[in-house]
């Protein structure tokens, strides 16, 4: 991965835009909205974009800097590649229902993105 430094007040990624990688917060604050309301915060550990990257989606939050930020950068065909580790890796342990799970999770929460924005 790449490390990125972002200034306060950049968008680190825009609501409906392709996702094509994903970030982790390593130093800084981010603001998130959904059409122009504020939804919440993003900080130290975090994740931004993992949820388009899991379904292949659009950005379903815009995302702006608070603070300067340090971020880890993973191009989505990295979080491909390990996604397709997790069905190899369960099936060891007798367990293929964790990507489906959390594949199930992303189109739940866009469902419930969806009807608050209504």
């Amino acid at each position: 991965s790449v490390i990125d430094s972002v200034p306060d007040g950049q968008i680190i990624c825009a609501e409906g835009s392709v996702a094509d990688q994903w970030w982790i917060v390593l130093e800084g604050d981010a603001d998130v909205t959904i059409g122009g309301y504020f939804v919440g915060s993003i900080g130290l550990g975090e994740t931004i974009g993992e949820l388009a990257a899991l379904d292949d989606g659009r950005r379903s939050a815009t995302v702006t800097a608070r603070t300067a930020q340090r971020l880890a950068v993973i191009p989505t065909a990295r979080f491909d590649e390990l996604l397709d580790l997790v069905p190899s890796i369960c099936a060891r342990a007798g367990d293929v229902t964790e990507i489906t799970l959390a594949r199930n999770l992303v189109e739940h929460a866009r469902a419930q993105r969806d009807i608050l924005l209504v």
